[in-house]
């Protein structure tokens, strides 16, 4: 009984395969390519027409570059496509900030962590990422040792699932508790 579905699906397999070649073949032969084979060499070597090499009005091109957009648009000598805006300006200190952050971070200095924490939050209070505890908890670890807060960095660890600074607490903060001796 076995059989039957193994026969019944090498025959499936094969009128599917069968019929693929077949439509292959009808879809050429209807393109206008009559010879299934391979296209002769001197065809290969024809050169195109000099009207073909001209460029044309109905022609797409591929890609544009940054002088034709440029052409295309509004803006003048001194505008810019993309202003700074105070959103702009904002989201780029917040970027530079936490490059500090991560900076100081990576170099395990604790006293430059907090500077720079300090003045995120001086700038950031509202905490639109929610860095400030992760960082906090970060800094507190690399000063006092990483036994002291091995329950608070549990927990962070357990409710923050989707914080950047997650692998950071568990690199330094529960990680290191475990292969330091005290």
């Amino acid at each position: 009984m076995t059989r039957a579905p193994l026969r019944f699906r090498a025959v499936a397999s094969s009128l599917a395969a069968a019929a693929w070649i077949g439509l292959s073949c009808l879809f050429r032969w209807d393109s206008g390519e009559r010879s299934l084979g391979p296209q002769p060499r001197a065809r290969a070597l024809e050169r195109p027409a000099a009207e073909a090499l001209q460029p044309s009005a109905a022609k797409v091109p591929v890609y544009t570059s940054h002088a034709a957009v440029a052409a295309t648009t509004d803006f003048g000598p001194g505008d810019h496509p993309h202003p700074l805006t105070p959103e702009r300006r904002a989201i780029q200190r917040e970027l530079q900030l936490v490059g500090a952050l991560n900076d100081a971070l990576d170099s395990s200095d604790p006293v430059a962590l907090r500077a720079v924490l300090s003045e995120y939050v001086r700038e950031f209070p509202d905490d639109p990422n929610a860095l400030q505890p992760g960082y906090e908890l970060i800094a507190r670890c690399l000063e006092n040792g990483p036994d002291t807060l091995r329950a608070a960095a549990e927990e962070y660890y357990a409710r923050e699932r989707a914080s950047i600074l997650r692998r950071y607490v568990r690199r330094h903060c529960l990680e290191r508790s475990a292969s330091v001796p005290q």
